[in-house]
């Protein structure tokens, strides 16, 4: 926990008031109650999930089709994943598109940060580069 309020407070738009650490620890390791350190199955499908939400957010971006369903909409992208990191615990508002873009870049780093030092390495996807702004 500390070692995630360290690592949140390197961020500048970052709140640690925006984050309970237990609960997405609780989501790593749901069997640490039983001395179990194996990423939970159910972390590895929220990892693949929101890496799903990044892909077709890039891959909308990146479509040149007029077609309004399949062009990227920021603040579509911004309610979906609002959502999904509420469920390991990370509670940020909406905001202006390139304030919300650092906040989502700082968030998928602490992401990648906490999973590189406490998960097996390669045992959970890394977030995918972000192509959309």
């Amino acid at each position: 926990m500390e070692y995630v309020k360290n690592e949140t407070s390197r961020r500048s738009r970052l709140s640690i008031s925006e984050i309970e650490s237990l609960k997405w620890y609780n989501l790593i390791y749901s069997n640490s109650i039983s001395g179990s350190i194996l990423v939970s199955p159910a972390y590895h499908d929220f990892m693949n999930r929101l890496n799903n939400q990044v892909r077709s957010s890039n891959e909308k971006y990146l479509n040149s089709s007029h077609d309004q369903k399949n062009k990227y909409n920021h603040n579509v992208h911004q309610k979906e994943v609002i959502e999904l990191l509420a469920e390991i615990g990370f509670y940020i508002e909406r905001a202006p598109r390139i304030d919300f873009n650092e906040v989502e870049v700082q968030l998928f780093e602490l992401i990648n940060t906490i999973n590189i030092s406490f998960c097996r390495v390669g045992a959970v996807p890394t977030i995918l580069d972000r192509r959309y702004h």
